[in-house]
């Protein structure tokens, strides 16, 4: 198994919700699994951002980073997803077996 840290650089953000701005405050560290390579499962080790409100018309203190590498929640990333549905819809694989080839099962 391959792991790879990743993080953005830090940066004022918007709360997606409300609009609110937010300065960088702290990290999270959030696990998601990637395209195997080599045979061998990958997973991305994302240092999610956490802001802190900048504008006290902001009910919540602090908001969580979004990104186009993976929806909230998630424990694949987008690119992890695409190719196993690619898989599903061109050869007859058992969802078990990409859950395998993932490092999900």
């Amino acid at each position: 198994m391959c792991t790879l840290a990743v993080e953005t650089v830090p940066s004022i953000a918007g709360r997606p919700s409300y609009g609110a701005l937010g300065t960088s405050h702290d990290r999270r560290k959030v696990l998601l699994h990637d395209l195997p390579s080599a045979a061998a499962s990958v997973q991305v080790m994302w240092h999610k951002a956490i802001h802190r409100r900048r504008e006290e018309a902001c009910e919540a203190l602090t908001f969580s980073e979004v990104h186009d590498l993976a929806a909230q929640r998630a424990k694949l990333n987008i690119r992890a997803i695409a190719w196993a549905v690619a898989l599903l819809r061109s050869y007859d694989i058992a969802v078990s077996a990409l859950a395998e080839m993932l490092g999900v099962a």
